[in-house]
């Protein structure tokens, strides 16, 4: 099971050997934790552990767990970055004055 990693995306080929029901997969479950199984979106559980859990039957699965950030996260990211550009332009505007 090694997994393929993308920007807030983990994909796991997983193949089961036997009749468990359940995959456990070592990812801590967040709140906006999204998880596609076989390319369709599916509910998760969340294990004893705290990590993501998903009821599968079929013996070969594709999971794809992805975590959507809050639209806080991209407002923080939003002023961070006008925060640089008007520093720079006061650094320059300071230096031509001189």
């Amino acid at each position: 099971m090694v997994p393929k990693t993308a920007p807030n995306t983990i994909i796991y080929q997983v193949h089961k050997s036997g009749r468990e029901e359940n995959i456990n997969l070592p990812i801590i479950d967040y709140k906006r934790t999204q998880v596609k199984l076989n390319n369709k979106r599916v509910t998760h559980t969340k294990s004893f552990r705290g990590t993501v859990e998903v009821k599968s039957a079929q013996k070969n699965n594709k999971i794809t767990v992805t975590y959507q950030p809050s639209k806080l996260f991209y407002f923080s990211l939003f002023i961070s970055c006008l925060t640089w550009i008007v520093l720079i332009i006061r650094i320059f505007v300071g230096k031509l004055k001189k």
